[in-house]
């Protein structure tokens, strides 16, 4: 299919040594990530580099990267290597934080399918409650009397003795006074989790599928075509990016 655009095969030519070094795509981005492709070895990230030309060798290259290619001595692998080496840098830059958001839920995250609730709520009390009751007394007795007899043959009483007198009671306070602490400190973990009802255990199956139709790698290359590639050829033929 004529393009008036080069594109890989071009410079590469099918060329064993040379294809191989678009692993250097994958190893920068390896490198730079941290967590993406650190389960692959060398034979794993050969086979993306491999795949990644045979399946994208036929499609236009941007301006930058048509002028990049000319500028390369294709018959030095090192330097191929190092027009690689900037496209994963490049790719990663720009993209890099999605492909690692979407690695962590996809492959990090362990979540049952069957459920769509999980909370989990921490009470660290750090509760002090201090009760005082304080009671005070004070009492005044008042006490005064008299006595007297009528002697005999009188009609008239005869005041015979006479007595008066204050008592007085006082509680004292600090005798009387209760004090109470309550101090409450440690953690409680409630967690929750299952179906809250609003969808069925089927619906729920059939989304974890779907989920799983998701090719994290075919969605890197994707985005590396962005960086390199053009989705239109100038004769009507597209490529979608």
């Amino acid at each position: 299919m004529f393009c008036e655009y080069p594109a890989l095969i071009d410079y590469i030519k099918n060329d064993d040594a040379l294809i191989a070094t678009l692993s250097k795509i994958f190893e920068t981005i390896r490198t730079a990530s941290g967590t993406i492709f650190q389960d692959y070895d060398s034979e794993l990230i050969d086979e993306l580099g491999q795949q990644y030309y045979f399946e994208k060798r036929d499609r236009p290259l941007k301006t930058l990267y048509a002028h990049k290619c000319k500028g390369v001595d294709w018959t030095t692998a090192s330097q191929a290597e190092s027009l690689f080496s900037h496209v994963g840098k490049v790719a990663y830059s720009r993209y890099g934080e999605n492909w690692e958001r979407v690695y962590s839920a996809y492959f990090s995250a362990e979540y049952n399918p069957l459920e769509n609730y999980d909370m989990e709520q921490v009470r660290t009390p750090e509760l002090n409650t201090n009760t005082k009751a304080k009671r005070k007394q004070e009492t005044t007795v008042n006490t005064s009397g008299s006595t007297s007899i009528v002697p005999f043959n009188e009609t008239q009483p005869t005041l015979t003795g006479q007595t008066s007198g204050d008592s007085v009671t006082t509680e004292d306070n600090t005798k009387n006074e209760i004090e109470t602490d309550t101090n409450e400190t440690g953690t409680d973990t409630l967690t929750r989790h299952g179906n809250i009802g609003v969808t069925t255990s089927q619906q729920m199956l059939q989304s974890e599928l779907d989920l799983r139709k998701l090719d994290f790698i075919k969605m890197i290359f994707r985005d590396i075509d962005r960086v390199m590639f053009r989705n239109y050829c100038g004769r009507g033929e597209f490529w979608p990016l």
